[in-house]
């Protein structure tokens, strides 16, 4: 199985401990800190899922998913969205946009993992009960 995760974030510090914590957990991980070449990334690392920033140098991360639903091999990729915006506006417009999920900054781990594994269709790791 593809135990491959494109994490897409500007903040380096934030994507060594989403990309260490997931690693422990025997995925692989890619980063990206801008938006604009995701498509292309995509087509090469063949992720199953991708962890998306909504605020990047370069471009939204709402304009980002917009370029991976316009792709055909992309756009059956889940994408879940992390931002420190706690706003229901923002939730609801994520969910408008075609986001799996939404995840606020700081990331709880293990709400995180257990998501991660229910795309990964390991919901025997989840030990919590939560569900994206």
């Amino acid at each position: 199985m593809n135990k491959m995760i494109l994490i897409v974030e500007d903040n380096r510090l934030n994507y060594k401990l989403l990309a260490d914590f997931l690693t422990v957990h025997g995925y692989t991980t890619k980063n990206l800190h801008r938006g604009l070449n995701v498509v292309s990334c995509v087509h090469e690392w063949r992720p199953f899922l991708i962890l998306l920033d909504i605020q990047l140098p370069d471009i939204s991360g709402f304009d980002v998913m917009e370029l991976l639903k316009q792709d055909p091999f992309s756009a059956t990729i889940p994408v879940i969205a992390v931002t420190a915006c706690v706003h229901a506006e923002e939730q609801h417009l994520a969910q408008s946009k075609g986001f799996h999920g939404y995840m606020t900054k700081p990331v709880d781990m293990n709400a995180m993992l257990s998501i991660v594994n229910s795309f990964a269709g390991e919901d025997i790791f989840n030990h919590h009960g939560i569900k994206p």
